[in-house]
């Protein structure tokens, strides 16, 4: 079988094998087997025991296996013998173990690649930038750009999105930008970032994070951009 196509009919199997789950067990298998998070994380992050995601995994790549036989049958491309056959099994469990390293190992060069550069003279670029906008420090503000020339800033009332939906307080249509990649958040405590399990993560002074408090300085790089802290927790 043509690998490229395989994989479409995969991409689709997986679709359909996601319809017919609960969202919880498509999430676990997807954060525990695709992103190779730890299971006590993802337990913790949803409310589930260790042992029923180990449960989930299983019980979703046979789901996956049902899909991919019921997609290939239908194009002919599967006889009717091989459908549940021993050799078919095996088959079908390398295959989709071949497809399951494929996409762990797209994810992990995605993120090697959005990793940040690091930030020369972080400290004195803020200032100048800053100095230069002269915004009021008693307002939680976010000033963001690409591109040094084009600066752009946004005051935060409660809360800020970043990501490519078209919603998006910051909207930046770009790959290495999720549709819901982050969350600027401003509570009696002051600012904190969280980041909405995106592909390529978001990187505070230039240490990746997960949700971090926000002070004023803070240089916050999602993609290709930037984003700098006006007045965090603590001035």
């Amino acid at each position: 079988m043509d690998r490229i196509w395989l994989n479409r009919m995969i991409d689709k199997a997986m679709q359909n094998a996601r319809g017919r789950v609960k969202e919880e067990k498509y999430e676990s298998f997807r954060r525990y087997v695709i992103y190779e998070e730890p299971v006590d994380k993802v337990s913790a992050d949803l409310g589930i025991r260790e042992g029923t995601i180990f449960q989930h995994k299983s019980s979703f790549l046979d789901i996956l296996r049902e899909e991919l036989v019921k997609l290939l049958a239908d194009l002919n491309d599967l006889g009717p013998m091989m459908k549940d056959s021993p050799q078919a099994r095996k088959q079908f469990k390398r295959i989709l173990e071949d497809y399951i390293q494929q996409q762990k190992e797209m994810r992990n060069t995605m993120i090697s690649n959005a990793a940040p550069a690091p930030v020369v003279d972080r400290v004195i670029q803020f200032q100048q930038i800053y100095a230069k906008l002269k915004l009021d420090p008693s307002t939680p503000t976010i000033i963001y750009f690409k591109d040094i020339n084009e600066i752009n800033h946004l005051a935060v009332s409660s809360s800020i999105t970043i990501g490519r939906t078209a919603d998006a307080e910051i909207h930046i249509d770009e790959t290495k930008i999720s549709a819901d990649h982050a969350r600027i958040i401003l509570s009696e405590e002051g600012l904190h970032i969280k980041d909405n399990n995106s592909t390529n993560g978001i990187w505070k002074n230039g240490r990746r994070v997960g949700e971090n408090p926000l002070f004023h300085g803070d240089w916050i790089q999602i993609g290709d951009w930037n984003f700098l802290v006006v007045n965090g927790l603590n001035p």
